[in-house]
């Protein structure tokens, strides 16, 4: 048996709340011993993965492992190992493996010795492989533009007219870098890799060229898809009305089964220029944003997005809506409004954000936080300023985190929820946060509050405070609402415990 996170799998956030159905059968630990058994080769005989591949189960909540087996038996989970080696398990059957991986130690046992020595926690099956990868060949991080030359300036259209489009591509001349030719529209007028969007229709056609009524293009989305771009001024995307995302979740509008296929893969280096008054309004949509999918190799970086308006349903986020590639230098002032897997910036997150900043407001149901909302990647030097409100699973820098990292970062927003709410992350989960900390207030109405982390299961938290006033009604903590991970060298300012309810977790706190 392998079980692997997913961000954009919401299903399991309905139950992460402890006793959050008390009609369900108790599982039985001895009878999920032998059923368990089928899952050591990946798992650990313990659900202590003895790989980096795999996730960390035991230890984990009960009801997180339900859901999460449910999830797989319905096919919402997308992996077919799982799916089939769940398949034929009856409804008790899951409650009985589930109760015997939730009775083991998983982490709790200590800090060290849970996995093989430089062993990094698992990056999920989910949206992307291992970012390890990506850190070690560094080959994204140095992807950068060259500031634009004067040529490239001088080519930028504009003498064009505003009605008339002579290679019936979908662009009008004005605004056409190759108004004669419907095989381009854009120009890479010094010959330094870098095509150059000076306008916000250019950047708007690297999805939409010669797919309206009666347009064609020679130039197919593939190829403008994967190629690198720059912005040489700052643009105005108020001129249209709604904007159509950049890469997208596919023909059946789902990341889960496209995954990235669809997304965005070249570059797009803003070179400090500013995108104002973008609005995306797809309130059924999934994967919804200024990029609605950025893929493994795509890099966004360099750019500011200011006063971003956006409405989805599921992976919204200003910036990108679902990301598994790199998204870095950015800033972002945002109002963000969806239902599951919303952030700030990014909404399902598998990649890498870094030194990236949002202020704003963002809403959801669950997964919701103020940069990301549903994550298994990394979120590294970055911070939210932003008022998060959601049911569960609400962040003041990010939602869920299953498999992630969040690294010298910080959230300073209000926050408020009903279930698994926290001034940083809202639920941590086989994750770690490290040199990280959260001021602003915190506010649940339910269970698993904290001014840093809602639910820490499984999860490390290391040399991290939070100093925000905390407010909830069950296992609320002025640093975690309720632990079953390690925590070392923290501490918290508020009049609350450190710890709301430590279920089994390792406390080494500093004062």
């Amino acid at each position: 048996m392998r079980m692997r996170s997913h961000p954009l799998a919401m299903l399991v956030l309905a139950s992460l709340a402890p006793g959050s159905d008390p009609a369900l059968a108790a599982g039985d630990v001895e009878r999920g011993r032998e059923i368990a058994a089928a899952c050591s080769a990946c798992h650990g005989p313990d659900g202590s993965s003895p790989s980096p591949t795999f996730p960390v189960l035991g230890g984990q909540h009960q009801e997180y492992l339900v859901q999460a087996l449910l999830a797989y038996q319905a096919g919402t989970r997308a992996d077919s190992i799982m799916g089939g080696a769940v398949q034929t398990l009856s409804r008790q059957q899951l409650e009985d493996v589930a109760a015997y991986f939730a009775a083991q130690k998983g982490l709790t046992g200590g800090l060290a010795g849970t996995r093989p020595a430089g062993a990094a926690p698992a990056a999920g099956g989910g949206m992307t492989a291992s970012l390890s990868t990506i850190d070690a060949a560094g080959s994204l991080a140095d992807l950068r533009a060259p500031a634009p030359s004067p040529v490239e300036l001088a080519a930028c259209p504009g003498k064009g007219s505003l009605t008339r489009d002579r290679d019936g591509d979908g662009l009008a001349d004005a605004h056409d870098a190759a108004p004669g030719d419907a095989g381009e529209f854009v120009r890479d007028a010094d010959g330094d890799g870098w095509f150059a969007i000076c306008n916000v229709q250019q950047l708007q056609a690297i999805q939409t060229l010669g797919t309206g009524e009666g347009q064609r293009t020679s130039l197919d989305l593939a190829t403008r898809n994967a190629r690198r771009y720059e912005l040489v001024q700052d643009l105005d995307l108020g001129a249209i009305a709604s904007w159509v995302p950049v890469g997208n979740c596919g023909p059946e509008k789902n990341c889960m089964v496209a995954r990235d296929r669809y997304g965005f893969a070249g570059a797009l280096d803003g070179n400090g220029h500013t995108l104002r008054n973008l609005t995306v309004n797809q309130p059924e949509g999934g994967g919804v944003g200024m990029f609605g999918t950025l893929a493994r190799s795509g890099v966004v970086r360099n750019l500011n997005l200011e006063n971003a308006r956006v409405t989805g349903r599921g992976g919204v986020g200003a910036l990108v809506g679902a990301n598994f590639g790199y998204v870095a230098d950015c800033q972002a002032s945002v109002h963000v409004v969806g239902r599951l897997a919303t952030g700030g910036l990014v909404g399902g997150h598998a990649g890498q954000v870094v030194n990236c900043h949002v202020s704003g407001e963002v809403s959801g149901q669950a997964a919701v936080g103020g940069l990301a909302g549903d994550m298994n990647g990394v979120v590294r030097d970055s911070s939210a300023d932003v008022v998060v409100s959601a049911g569960k699973g609400v962040g003041g820098l990010v939602g869920l985190s299953t498999t992630g990292k969040v690294l010298n970062s910080r959230a300073t927003g209000v926050v408020s929820g009903a279930d698994n709410v926290g001034g940083l992350v809202g639920v941590n989960t086989d994750a770690m946060v490290e040199n990280s900390f959260a001021t602003g207030a915190v506010q649940g109405s339910g269970t698993n509050v904290g001014g840093l982390v809602g639910f820490n299961s499984q999860s490390r938290v290391l040399s991290s405070f939070a100093t925000g006033v905390v407010a909830g009604k069950d296992a609320v903590g002025g640093l975690i609402g309720r632990n079953n991970g390690a925590v070392r060298n923290v501490y918290s300012t508020a009049a609350a415990s450190l710890i709301g309810d430590n279920a089994g977790g390792s406390i080494d706190a500093t004062p």
